[in-house]
């Protein structure tokens, strides 16, 4: 039967109305007559190949969708075809349009017809994402299709391309598809093309469990894929974003906690070119205060991170005042807990310096950090036991013993104390000290008692006695006038 198909409705016809019109045809014609028609109209130039946006897009026959991707006189069809291809495939009755255009074999032939730039599009049209249950079948055939595209990955493989063009690093792109057993093989490959920065995303949102299952089973592992190390990262961090099953944990929080576990249990396990203090406690305590987890969970954390310490005392090293490190932290919780554990986290805090090698001066000059983090009435008992505790130090501050003559205390870390505390901190620093040489210049940029030089105007007073004259006034704002302009003062007394 002759089809009656005006043209001047298919050249002329705004979108919706040509989809209408087109609609009509299949309500009166047979759809592969059209089809014919319309593949003859654009090879003849009389129809342009836009119209096959809308005609795949109506079209229910798969037979359509091969011949579009099949005919090589439009490029612009073929374009059209694998973007149909694409949305089709992602469908719950996906295996009608693979099965459609030949299966895997059909694939592999017109993969072998394709364009360097027309394969790089298909392959990116094939379904990468496949991490839930119901695509376990999809993933066994899109593992089928790569083991056909690089037969050396399976000599045994059902399929085999005869495209001997190099397409390795397009192929690998399908890796994220294909089935978890088939994805662990790989890992396991030194160097292997297949696995790399490209398709590191998808890996990591399909296979997690297969990187973590790597992760978990090293020291047992007669293999340890190196390959896994360029994921730990992510793992330990941000995949997959999911909640895990305990309370306040994301999945790679909890991750985190297990192989940390995993570490204390087995001390002589390693994770190669991994530091644990920063890549793994480190981020895991930060993540768990940001969370305000209940503090049985971080005492949890705490005490495997200890345990670790003290089986790995070379991490001690890496152990600062800085924001947002471990010390930092061990010093936080024991501020901010409740004072019924507070004595617990105090032996945490303890546990912790003990592993510290910092030196007096290092403390003098840094513990500024931590101490300004914590309350006013709680600053010099955290000093203390920051002396008392520090492994290279371990000196007790409220006695003579424990000052050294000399020392050199920033003029700063006294207004940061309480005042009691203050005075009498630096009243036992003048009966030590022979001379009075120990307190630091302020750090002030402006021209204040305190970081200024002595004057002969003022030789009565040294910086010690001007900082304890101004202490022991014990007036409010007494401390910041400690820190003012002195020329005035001076002026007052000449």
């Amino acid at each position: 039967m002759a089809l009656a198909i005006n043209h001047s409705i298919l050249l002329q016809s705004q979108p919706t109305d040509l989809a209408l019109y087109l609609r009509e045809l299949l309500d009166n014609y047979k759809e592969c007559d059209i089809s014919t028609f319309l593949f003859s109209a654009v090879e003849n130039e009389s129809l342009p190949p836009t119209i096959f946006s809308l005609w795949l897009s109506i079209s229910s026959s798969t037979s359509t969708l091969l011949r579009a991707l099949e005919q090589d006189f439009s490029v612009y069809v073929r374009y059209v075809a694998m973007k149909r291809f694409k949305k089709l495939v992602r469908r719950r009755d996906w295996t009608q349009v693979w099965n459609g255009v030949g299966g895997t074999l059909g694939i592999l032939t017109l993969l072998s017809k394709f364009s360097v730039i027309e394969v790089q599009t298909f392959i990116r049209s094939l379904p990468q994402q496949l991490n839930k249950p119901e695509n376990t079948e999809q993933r066994e055939k899109v593992t089928e299709l790569l083991k056909a595209l690089l037969p050396s990955t399976d000599l045994e493989s059902k399929f085999r391309t005869l495209d001997e063009r190099p397409f390795t690093n397009t192929y690998s792109l399908l890796i994220p598809g294909c089935t978890s057993k088939f994805v662990e093989e790989e890992l396991r490959k030194e160097n292997n093309p297949l696995i790399n920065y490209s398709n590191k995303t998808g890996i990591l949102k399909n296979h997690y469990e297969v990187l973590r299952l790597h992760c978990l089973s090293i020291g047992q592992a007669s293999v340890y894929p190196v390959h896994v190390n360029e994921y730990l990262d992510s793992l330990f961090t941000i995949s997959p974003p999911l909640q895990s099953h305990k309370r306040g944990f994301s999945e790679s929080m909890l991750f985190s906690l297990n192989v940390l576990r995993n570490l204390v249990a087995q001390s002589d396990l390693q994770i190669p070119g991994k530091s644990v203090l920063p890549d793994i406690i480190e981020p895991l305590v930060r993540r768990a205060r940001k969370k305000q987890l209940p503090w049985k969970d971080i005492e949890e954390i705490m005490d495997l991170a200890i345990k670790y310490l003290e089986a790995h005392p070379e991490e001690g090293s890496q152990l600062s005042f800085n924001t947002n490190s471990f010390l930092y932290f061990s010093v936080g919780f024991w501020v901010m807990c409740n004072a019924s554990a507070r004595p617990e986290f105090e032996n945490h805090l303890v546990s912790v310096l003990c592993h510290s090698l910092y030196d007096r001066s290092r403390i003098l000059r840094e513990s500024r950090k931590v101490l300004n983090k914590a309350p006013r009435q709680l600053r010099y008992r955290l000093l203390c036991i920051i002396f008392l505790n520090s492994q290279k130090v371990k000196a007790d501050i409220n006695t003579p013993e424990g000052l050294i003559d000399g020392e050199k205390w920033p003029c700063e870390l006294f207004l940061d104390l309480e005042l009691h505390d203050a005075i009498h901190l630096l009243k036992r620093l003048q009966n030590v000290n022979i001379t009075d040489g120990f307190l630091q210049k302020a750090e002030s940029r402006d021209c204040t008692i305190l970081s200024s030089e002595s004057s002969q105007r003022i030789t009565l007073y040294t910086s010690s006695v001007l900082l304890g004259l101004f202490l022991e006034q014990g007036q409010p704002g007494s401390l910041e006038r400690s820190t003012c302009t002195f020329y005035p003062i001076l002026t007052s007394r000449g």
